[in-house]
């Protein structure tokens, strides 16, 4: 029997971005890599093998070829916790996107800061967010964060600007975003098993 391996493609797919982050020459590379892993994290459908994996756009043949050698099967993401930075902040912008919709609120902007810290709380304890002043001082060095540039591409998340909010910066998820993502958060939440 086959298991969804998109969180472990995904583990495996932060950890080559983590270690390309300190090679200035591997900057390309490492874009690519974290394009790979939200592709991957925002899939539709299980992705049961590497193959699958390597046909989705983005994903490619020399990221298949990675997965197909790092990959381990069986390791459960955390009990209600995503394996990815993108997921976890998906779902902050979806909460808060949910809230204002209920409340009738126009505004379901996210600061930088609330979106790290809440972002930090939903995701796998081992993986971290860096600090709001170190990611503002250095954009690249924060793998978590540096899922969001993707998520933006795709359509899913605004990016505004905000002096008055923490970081100067504000996310909301958009139409198209809440629209992929409501039942995707729900089966990728981890159960621990």
């Amino acid at each position: 029997e086959y298991e969804d391996m998109r969180d472990e493609y995904c583990r495996v797919l932060w950890d080559q971005a983590e270690s390309l982050r300190f090679h200035a020459h591997d900057h390309s590379k490492r874009l690519v890599t974290v394009r790979a892993l939200v592709q991957i994290a925002c899939h539709d459908d299980e992705i049961l093998t590497e193959t699958q994996a390597g046909e989705i756009r983005g994903v490619g043949e020399s990221i298949e070829k990675t997965l197909s050698k790092e990959a381990r099967h069986g390791i459960p993401t955390e009990c209600g916790r995503y394996a990815t930075a993108a997921l976890a902040m998906l779902s902050v912008l979806y909460e808060k996107k949910i809230s204002c919709i209920k409340k009738k609120e126009k505004d379901a902007l996210v600061s930088m800061g609330e979106l790290l810290s809440k972002g930090q709380s939903k995701l796998e304890s081992f993986r971290k967010f860096l600090a709001l002043d170190l990611i503002l001082s250095s954009p690249g060095a924060c793998t978590a964060w540096a899922q969001m540039q993707p998520l933006e591409s795709k359509g899913f998340v605004k990016r505004r600007q905000r002096i008055n909010m923490e970081g100067k910066l504000a996310f909301e998820l958009t139409d198209d975003g809440l629209e992929h993502v409501k039942h995707l958060l729900k089966e990728r939440i981890g159960t621990g098993r």
